[in-house]
């Protein structure tokens, strides 16, 4: 990991300008590890681009610097090199996202034990609780120094990727990390209250519509989210993340699943476990994949067909 870190911190410096992008569907990690990223190199003097090929969720909105994240390269941008940061693999980038990295130089950093090893440089840790205590190294390593809008965007990665530091991937490391944040002008409450507390009421009516759907199943409890449901409570499929939290809030359950319909037609599927089901590889059976206790897939088919789908695997990898 030293070594990583050194060649990453090398070519931060030999460059100017760098492209910074992550996967489909963002979510808190991948959209904090981005901005700080970006704040780091223009504390350097450098330019980070920031494009993804899905927007902003409104949830992160609340971020320093939130506007950097583009759904589209602005017109004559030039870069050497790409910072691809929270994806397993190329193809979690979306096909918009993929002509860019033509001839360029590729720079994974992940933690993912998924990840395919895809970059030119890789710093992939699947140790970390997230991208963006990764993003943290880099920082300190680089000697930035850790101002409050560096300082809050980290903490906010950190504790969206943990479950607000509830999860097994939060180590004894990530705890001085966040410790380190909040020295830094991090306030811990803040971020807390803005990802889990302050609530759209379309939010709250579509997690009472979910809630109503749970299916028990030899502890394996499953819920679901219709494109009905988001018409009943006026909501958006965006503010169902972190639903999947809920699966594993009651007693006795081993795994948790959300299966949650999109327009199109195709069925994302969130699983949590606890130690020690892996449902990353039942992600990965259906072309997904995440974290030992926390991954998901996307499928094509309807929701009842798709559940079937999924509780039947989870059954064989339960035992």
């Amino acid at each position: 990991m030293k070594r990583a870190l050194e060649r990453i911190a090398g070519l931060i410096r030999e460059g100017d300008s760098f492209l910074i992008t992550s996967h489909v569907d963002p979510d808190g990690d991948s959209v904090a590890s981005q901005l700080a990223l970006a704040a780091v190199l223009t504390r350097l003097g450098k330019r980070g681009i920031v494009v993804n090929q899905d927007p902003l969720p409104k949830a992160y909105a609340f971020l320093p610097n939130s506007e950097m994240v583009l759904s589209k390269l602005p017109p004559q941008s030039s870069f050497r090199a790409v910072f691809i940061l929270d994806s397993p693999n190329l193809e979690r980038l979306g096909e918009t996202l993929l002509p860019l990295l033509t001839e360029k130089l590729l720079i994974n950093i992940d933690h993912h034990s998924s990840n395919s090893g895809f970059g030119d440089h890789n710093l992939v840790v699947p140790e970390a609780s997230s991208t963006s205590e990764l993003i943290y190294d880099v920082t300190r390593l680089l000697g930035v120094e850790l101002y409050p809008e560096i300082a809050i965007v980290l903490l906010t990665g950190i504790c969206a990727d943990t479950g607000g530091l509830k999860q097994a991937n939060t180590s004894v490391k990530t705890i001085g990390v966040v410790g380190h944040l909040m020295e830094s002008g991090g306030a811990l409450s803040t971020v807390m209250n803005r990802l889990y507390e302050e609530n759209p009421p379309s939010r709250m009516r579509l997690l009472g519509l979910v809630l109503r759907s749970l299916e028990l199943h030899d502890g394996i409890l499953v819920l679901t989210l219709t494109q009905r449901m988001l018409e009943e409570a006026g909501s958006s499929l965006e503010e169902s993340e972190n639903f999947a939290e809920y699966s594993l809030s009651v007693r006795g359950v081993k795994v948790g699943i959300l299966v949650r319909e999109r327009e199109d037609g195709v069925v994302r599927v969130s699983l949590r476990s606890r130690e020690p089901i892996d449902v990353d590889r039942i992600a990965s059976l259906f072309g997904g994949g995440g974290h030992p206790q926390a991954a998901g897939c996307q499928l094509k088919g309807g929701v009842n067909q798709v559940t079937k789908r999924v509780v039947a695997a989870v059954r064989k990898a339960v035992g």
